[in-house]
């Protein structure tokens, strides 16, 4: 796979999304040099194989791919599955499966929320 300055990449081993910077001077079949933005908001150029690289996909293919639903509207739809559970079971406690679906819906919303940095950049 070919990549061009600027692209937006994924690193398989590392699970970091970053820019593609340039093909290694010292070995341009097998390598390349990658800007990954840490968890402090710290952008590190990292010298990474090519083969752990993934190309990301542009905004319109991702729209196609989720039936044109954008991450925002996704956020909100899931608040309001939470709110509705919550709403059903305000006068009695949640059962395992109430209780479960909850969670995991938190658990996605969370994520969602830690990694909005991530949804941003692809825009």
């Amino acid at each position: 796979m070919k990549f061009k300055k600027g692209d937006k990449v994924f690193h398989k081993n590392l699970k970091l999304f970053g820019i593609f910077v340039d093909y290694a001077w010292e070995n341009p079949n097998e390598e390349a040099d990658v800007d990954f933005e840490m968890e402090d908001g710290y952008i590190e150029q990292r010298h990474v194989s090519i083969n752990q690289l993934q190309k990301c996909s542009s905004n319109e293919e991702i729209r196609k791919r989720i039936g044109g639903i954008t991450v925002d509207e996704l956020r909100i739809k899931i608040e309001q599955l939470i709110e509705d559970l919550e709403n059903e079971t305000k006068n009695r406690n949640m059962n395992d499966l109430e209780e479960g679906r909850y969670k995991a819906l938190c658990e996605v919303l969370d994520l969602m929320i830690m990694e909005s940095r991530w949804y941003k950049w692809l825009k």
